[in-house]
């Protein structure tokens, strides 16, 4: 991105190189590839590091999981191809659905696996419901997931769908 012909100029570019939010993994790739590695991870240790050893990370130095939904014929090798070992990923069978009229799709299965991961970050890393989002493309299993969690008496995390193009274009 650097080599573009905006960074070339003589315009006036202001970088934002100090993250205050993100495990330092996290910055490394943008770091790398955006910023010609000036950008630097600034997040407190504690804070970035506070959910390393919880029991459903593939790897417990690492406080990130990957998580989605593969057809059941995909196979564990497969689901980890893309991705590092260190920055493991898994996920659940399943298929996404629609119910009547409604054009947004939800996958059940995958909405009872998020409901759990949420009970076991509050149980078992004592985080408060304020700690936790959770994003998805769609509306419909935002909704899923939400009333899973409430009927879990989980009532603060908070759901968003993830903007699409149409959602910010300017006919939106």
């Amino acid at each position: 991105m650097a080599n573009l012909p905006i960074y070339q100029s003589n315009h006036c570019l202001l970088e934002l190189v100090k993250n205050y939010r993100s495990h330092p993994a996290i910055l490394a790739y943008p770091s790398k590839h955006f910023y010609n590695g000036k950008l630097s991870a600034m997040a407190p240790p504690d804070e970035v590091n506070q959910l390393c050893g919880w029991r459903m990370l593939p790897n417990p130095e690492f406080p990130m999981l990957f998580y989605g939904t593969f057809p059941a014929k995909v196979t564990s090798d497969l689901m980890t191809h893309s991705v590092p070992r260190t920055h493991a990923r898994i996920g659940v069978e399943g298929e996404d659905k629609q119910e009547g009229d409604s054009p947004s799709f939800f996958n059940p299965h995958e909405a009872i696996v998020v409901a759990d991961l949420v009970m076991s970050l509050l149980k078992e890393k004592k985080l408060s419901e304020f700690d936790i989002g959770v994003i998805s493309p769609f509306r419909k299993q935002i909704m899923k997931i939400r009333s899973l969690l409430r009927s879990r008496r989980v009532w603060y995390v908070t759901g968003r769908q993830r903007p699409t193009a149409n959602d910010l274009s300017a006919d939106a």
